[in-house]
């Protein structure tokens, strides 16, 4: 009987502990970027990381005053093209509320032409 009482109580406080799938933190893309101003780029691709949750885009940015400045752009992974690094890529984006070299990508057009927005 006992043993029967330390089966029961493993499986019905161990078991759904061991089922429990890890989570991932998500967060609103407004929570990050300012998506009610939206301003259009060009850059020059430099790398890619395609992680989750949130896959990044590094791009040289020319300035108005000449200087460049690499971009980390958040995109969406349903964008499964091929990029290549050291193409220029037109964007619209959103920046970074927080005034860093960072933006979440709305629109991407391709050197060839091909758009994806954040709605394709």
């Amino acid at each position: 009987m006992k043993i029967f009482r330390i089966v029961l109580a493993l499986v019905l406080f161990g078991f759904p502990f061991v089922m429990t799938a890890p989570v991932e933190a998500h967060h609103s893309v407004a929570a990050e970027f300012d998506v009610n101003k939206l301003i259009p780029m060009t850059g020059v691709l430099t790398r890619v990381e395609l992680v989750k949750p949130h896959p990044w885009m590094y791009v040289d940015v020319k300035g108005a005053d000449g200087t460049v400045k690499n971009w980390q752009m958040e995109f969406t992974l349903r964008w499964r093209p091929n990029m290549a690094v050291g193409q220029t890529y037109k964007m619209i984006v959103a920046l970074a509320k927080n005034g860093k070299p960072r933006a979440f990508i709305v629109e991407l057009t391709f050197p060839n032409g091909q758009k994806f927005s954040r709605a394709s």
